[in-house]
């Protein structure tokens, strides 16, 4: 049998790293979250930390599903659509970045993200966009997703 050498950008393996550690609720997030709690108090916690520590003993519950569907039900809620413009957002969440091109997240549907490509000088030309269904998309991207809906739903 042989062995392939795999060459990962920094990027691509923190996703990985995020994505496993991300399936489970570990004691230690808990143990954070709590701690935020005695500090800060409830009000404190964001609605990811609010899920985890409601979920947290259930052997049933699936973040990763819970989190899509949130997603799914606010896009829904704000007319099946919105834009980062619409959100305020600061930056669009980056869904990858290749060569000479950044591809970002410039719009949520119903079932999907709207990622648009910028190449050249400073990523100022728009080469192309394209569909990603929410389920193809890494944890890390659907908790910014979701946060930053959060926020836009609070102003």
């Amino acid at each position: 049998m042989n062995k392939k050498v795999i060459r990962l950008t920094e990027n691509e393996f923190k996703n990985i790293i995020e994505n496993s550690i991300m399936e489970e609720i570990s004691q230690e997030e808990i143990n954070n979250i709590l701690d935020g709690i005695s500090k800060y108090g409830i009000e404190s916690l964001s609605d990811t930390e609010k899920i985890k520590l409601d979920n947290y003993d259930n052997p049933n519950y699936d973040f990763r599903t819970e989190l899509i569907n949130d997603i799914k039900y606010l896009v829904e809620k704000s007319d099946g659509w919105l834009t980062m413009a619409d959100m305020e957002a600061s930056s669009s969440p980056v869904y990858q970045s290749i060569n000479q091109e950044i591809h970002l997240i410039e719009r949520l549907v119903n079932n999907s993200v709207n990622v648009v490509i910028y190449g050249g000088y400073k990523y100022e030309t728009e080469l192309g966009e394209y569909n990603i269904p929410y389920e193809k998309l890494d944890n890390s991207i659907l908790i910014e997703i979701k946060e930053l809906l959060d926020n836009y739903i609070e102003l």
